[in-house]
């Protein structure tokens, strides 16, 4: 039987894109500089939280803001 993978709790929330770059809600992959965005839509508009080596780490400041 297939191995049936959980969600991470952090994409609990509006459905969005299937096709996200990354595991975590917030955070995209820049593929011109090789790393990882984070930025949280508040009020109408994108809040740059930042660009991160690794992907956990730019989670980590989106669970911040949130």
């Amino acid at each position: 039987a297939p191995v049936r993978r959980e969600p991470l709790p952090q994409k609990r929330g509006r459905g969005g894109p299937k096709n996200r770059s990354s595991l975590y809600r917030g955070v995209t992959f820049h593929k011109q500089t090789g790393r990882w965005w984070a930025r949280v839509y508040t009020k109408g508009k994108h809040h740059s939280l930042g660009v991160y080596k690794d992907e956990e780490m730019a989670a980590e400041a989106f669970d911040k803001a949130v």
